[in-house]
């Protein structure tokens, strides 16, 4: 890996702890936790609050000098926000995949249609952590199947 795209030791151990609710969560929606509705109520909050995050770093990615495509991405910025929102008042199983659908979108829309993002680390990382993250929406999900 070119030691350009590696991540921060910190960056990278924060990212990859950042992903323990969403694993436990899912998992105990999945194993049936015998308290169903905390596991799926963390697992929605702890989403909705992580999908609003990642819309915010598109804002602080915007605010420095002369960045190209600084309104596009701030205006993309606010939708994960909404989209969290609006996840809270659903039921669990629209909550979990509208949240899924934001992270989605917002890492396609990254990928493919932002201007560069800088530090060059950040994709890298960030890609690997929302595949995870949509797996783990998945197991969720799945688990909400077998219990309904």
């Amino acid at each position: 890996m070119n030691p350009l795209n590696k991540p921060p030791r910190a960056a990278a151990l924060l990212g990859y702890a950042g992903l323990l609710p969403f694993v436990i969560a899912a998992l105990a929606i999945h194993a049936r936790w015998p308290d169903a509705a905390l596991p799926v109520q963390v697992f929605i909050a702890y989403g909705a609050a992580i999908l609003a995050f990642l819309g915010g770093i598109q804002w602080g990615l915007a605010l420095g000098p002369g960045r190209a495509g600084a309104s596009e991405r701030m205006a993309i910025g606010v939708l994960p926000s909404l989209l969290a929102w609006l996840a809270l008042l659903l039921d669990p199983a629209g909550a979990i995949g509208l949240l899924a659908a934001g992270f989605a979108a917002l890492l396609a829309w990254e990928r493919y249609r932002c201007p560069v993002i800088d530090p060059a680390w950040y994709l890298g990382l960030r890609t690997r952590l929302t595949l995870a993250v949509l797996l783990c929406h998945g197991i969720a999900l799945a688990g909400l199947t077998t219990t309904s």
